[in-house]
């Protein structure tokens, strides 16, 4: 299940701000962790990873393609 773009949305998320889940829509998405793919394989890629605290569910986030995809826990 993917979600597409929505306009007007920041690319980042600053330290402590929550989003609203995709899931539940309840502003309860943490910032667990964010990795940056290395330099040398190209274009650096950046994907976030947030877990909701309402409903549990842990999602993948493409900041570039503006993607939301569900993690399998």
């Amino acid at each position: 299940m993917d979600f597409g773009p929505r306009a007007g949305k920041a690319s980042h998320t600053a330290a402590g701000e929550r989003r609203v889940c995709p899931r539940c829509r309840s502003k309860a998405l943490a910032l667990q962790r964010r990795h940056v793919s290395p330099a040398r394989l190209g274009e650096p890629l950046t994907t976030e990873y947030y877990e909701c605290e309402a409903c549990d569910a842990a999602w993948q986030y493409s900041p570039a393609q503006e993607r939301w995809k569900p993690v399998s826990t």
